[in-house]
């Protein structure tokens, strides 16, 4: 599973270290068909990865960090549909590891990023199980 090995708050951002397993690094077509059922809004985020300029365009085979990162940011503007405008990226540390940074808004507490961060962790983790549900939007 997707492993969160910590958060740290800065002051215009939360940034989340997170480890990939050795068995499972990409989100294959079933599995970004089933987010995308999750979150239809994900495949309209903005996404400079790969040349693409949606997310939509690059989630089939998107690393599992990358996936969190628009995740999280997903339900964020879900949550606090008045927030303004909230980005993120992801950075690769090394072949296991990737570093997602998400910028924090304001009127947006740190605590509410990190669950969300939490939740995407979790929502991305559920995609691996034989069957997943999409009833469990947090």
């Amino acid at each position: 599973m997707l492993q969160l090995l910590n958060i740290q708050t800065t002051p215009t951002a939360l940034v989340a270290r997170l480890r990939m397993p050795a068995d499972w690094r990409v989100l294959s077509a079933q599995q970004a068909e089933a987010l995308l059922c999750q979150l239809p809004t994900l495949a309209e985020h903005a996404c400079k990865s790969g040349g693409a300029t949606r997310f939509g365009e690059r989630i089939v085979g998107a690393l599992l960090p990358h996936a969190v990162e628009h995740v999280a940011i997903d339900l964020l503007v879900r949550r606090f549909p008045g927030a303004g405008a909230i980005s993120g990226n992801s950075v690769r540390l090394n072949n296991t590891e990737m570093q997602v940074r998400i910028s924090r808004c304001s009127s947006v507490a740190p605590q509410a990023v990190a669950r969300a961060l939490r939740d995407a962790v979790q929502m991305v983790n559920d995609l691996r199980a034989p069957c997943h549900s999409s009833s469990n939007i947090p």
